[in-house]
């Protein structure tokens, strides 16, 4: 309870940056708050401008399929070692562990889906520093591995918990104060979003042609 409790500040976060590139991209900023949905529209948005796809559809599926596919994968290897061990299956306590682990690796895998719809949405924004491009990978890299560098450091340590999070917070926080600068420059600058290319108005070939000769710029040079 303790763990799933520092969730919510970090999400509030999260959101809050999010935010902020909906104001960029000229989206209502509230939707930034909706789970899964505010990735959704950050990626389709740059759809037909940076890339060629729509990864929002990718992000919600895969995000959605983890959690069968992680209760499918622990149903089975629990079933198997019932069906290898008579004292395994009669233990009360049999597919607790598995169950623990199918959590670990499903927050895991939802956490991987999220880091990289953060690349895919962040990236074309702050590409012009590189610095501050590295920081955000190792930022995102961090979270990812938050819990396992708990585990192997001090297990049950809830300090130490309490400073990893912090960590990664006081990140967080950099880059709501970043990109809310970004924003304000390309408002003086009166930097305009590259326009959305017609899928209907030219052949597959000539539309990805059009995408990589915009090298992942959002804004129009």
């Amino acid at each position: 309870m303790e763990l799933i409790s520092l969730y919510f500040p970090m999400y509030i976060l999260f959101s809050f940056l999010l935010m902020i590139v909906f104001q960029i991209i000229g989206k209502n900023g509230a939707l930034a708050f909706i789970p899964i949905y505010s990735m959704y529209t950050a990626l389709k948005f740059l759809k037909g401008r940076i890339y060629y796809r729509n990864w929002g559809m990718f992000y919600v599926i895969g995000t959605i399929l983890v959690i069968p596919v992680t209760y499918i994968i622990v149903v089975i290897i629990t079933e198997y070692h019932k069906s290898q061990s008579v004292q395994y299956s009669s233990n009360p306590w049999a597919g607790f562990g598995e169950f623990m682990t199918g959590i670990f690796f499903m927050f895991f895998f939802i956490n991987l889906i999220l880091i990289i719809g953060n690349m895919l949405v962040y990236l074309p924004i702050i590409k012009d520093r590189l610095w501050v491009c590295v920081l955000f990978v190792i930022w995102n890299i961090y979270y990812l591995f938050k819990f396992v560098i708990y585990m192997v450091i001090a297990p049950g340590n809830f300090l130490v918990i309490y400073i990893i999070y912090g960590i990664n917070c006081v990140l967080n926080i950099f880059f709501i104060f970043y990109i809310a600068n970004l924003y304000k420059k390309l408002q003086l600058e009166n930097k305009t979003i590259v326009s959305e290319i017609d899928y209907d108005k030219y052949p597959r070939p000539e539309i990805k042609r059009m995408i990589r000769s915009r090298n992942y710029n959002l804004f129009e040079k």
